[in-house]
């Protein structure tokens, strides 16, 4: 049980980890540009391996969304934005490298295609307001008190 909860959560990490392996530049990236979106598949192979482990990916989930710029004036428009559309707000806090990371989070019931749809509107919105970077999601138990579950 412990090894199938360290397997879902090393995969949910590699997945977060290559959402953010565009290349930085001064110009914020566009919707357009493929190589800045989370492919379908990557999201499809993310729900294929927490099906595999057991989890049941068809009940409410706490997902977590990300977004980043330099600019924290930005992020709270962001988040603003998303509040009137059911997103709860988490925090804006900074890092090391001088960004402010605005973290949004919001129960609901996903699949690969509806959880790509969704990116790809939070992709659109980071672009409306010329964020830096909608920098991916994450997933865990709808009661942040506990672990994701499986069978």
């Amino acid at each position: 049980m412990i090894m199938k909860r360290l397997f879902l959560l090393g995969s949910i990490i590699t997945l977060l980890i290559s959402c953010n392996s565009a290349p930085q530049t001064s110009e914020p990236p566009k919707v357009i540009q493929e190589e800045y979106v989370i492919g379908f598949d990557k999201i499809k192979e993310m729900f294929d391996e927490m099906k595999s482990s057991g989890v049941n990916t068809d009940t409410e989930m706490l997902y977590g969304y990300f977004f980043n710029d330099k600019k924290r004036e930005k992020l709270e428009k962001v988040g603003k934005e998303l509040s009137k559309k059911g997103f709860q707000f988490v925090e804006i806090y900074s890092d090391t490298t001088e960004l402010f990371w605005l973290h949004l989070e919001r129960i609901e019931i996903h699949n690969a295609e509806s959880l790509y749809n969704l990116d790809k509107e939070l992709y659109a919105i980071a672009d409306k307001y010329e964020i830096e970077s909608y920098d991916g999601f994450d997933v865990g138990n709808a009661d942040k008190t506990k672990p994701i579950e499986t069978k």
